[in-house]
């Protein structure tokens, strides 16, 4: 197995565990359980396996978080859409991490709009008033 070969399988491996964690975590948790994993390093030939169909791979790269939402339901592989969109903002900007990304978690796993809007509040995410409009949405 390449160097690569075995990047891309501790990937997966490490993002499996993490994903396996909502299940035992209170829900307050769900949030950090997914995130631990952007701690790992995503080889590129995941990213590329990921969007190599994505006519948005270039809007993807450059940090457009929105669209990932919107592919994820299309590419079965919706880990590797997770990880990488939110990994390019984590350190950067945190407040790109927001209500869309938080509805992609509301399908892995139930969250109440009240958990999510807790988890933004310690984070510092989004302002009250469009914490209160998310709310509405949702």
């Amino acid at each position: 197995m390449s160097t690569d070969d075995t990047a891309v399988a501790i990937f997966h491996s490490e993002a499996e565990r993490e994903i396996g964690r909502l299940d035992a975590t209170d829900s307050n948790d769900a949030l950090t359980a997914i995130i631990n994993c952007l701690s790992h390093p995503v080889p590129e030939s995941v990213i590329e396996k990921g969007y190599e169909n994505c006519k948005e791979l270039q809007q993807l790269r450059q940090g457009d978080l929105r669209l990932y939402v919107t592919l994820v339901t299309d590419i079965p592989d919706y880990t590797v859409l997770w990880v990488f969109a939110v990994k390019k903002h984590r350190y950067r900007n945190l407040q790109k991490f927001d209500a869309r990304a938080c509805g992609k978690v509301r399908a892995l796993r139930e969250i109440s709009s009240d958990e999510i809007e807790g988890y933004l509040q310690r984070n510092e995410a989004l302002t009250l008033e469009k914490l209160r409009q998310t709310r509405e949405k949702l």
